[in-house]
């Protein structure tokens, strides 16, 4: 196990064993292989992609909450229709 992780599994309070045996499992790495290839089929470049009622939402980073709150209503609202 990295040290990285380590770090990280001490900082969250969790057991590191246990962290690292999921890591390590084929079905945790299958997983993230339909994860990999799922984000393959739909495009995404970047994390994180956020997708409402299937469309792509530009980049959310620099989005407020006030518009990204916008943008789920009007999506709510055209998917009534």
């Amino acid at each position: 196990m990295t040290n990285k992780l380590n770090e990280l599994t001490a900082a969250a309070g969790v057991d590191a064993k246990k962290v690292a045996a999921c890591t390590g499992s084929a079905e945790t790495k299958q997983r993230l292989e339909r994860s990999r290839k799922l984000g393959e089929e739909v495009e995404i470049a970047a994390t994180p992609t956020l997708f409402i009622n299937g469309r792509r939402v530009g980049n959310v980073l620099g989005m407020s909450a006030e518009v990204l709150k916008a943008v789920v209503e009007f999506e709510i609202t055209e998917s009534g229709k």
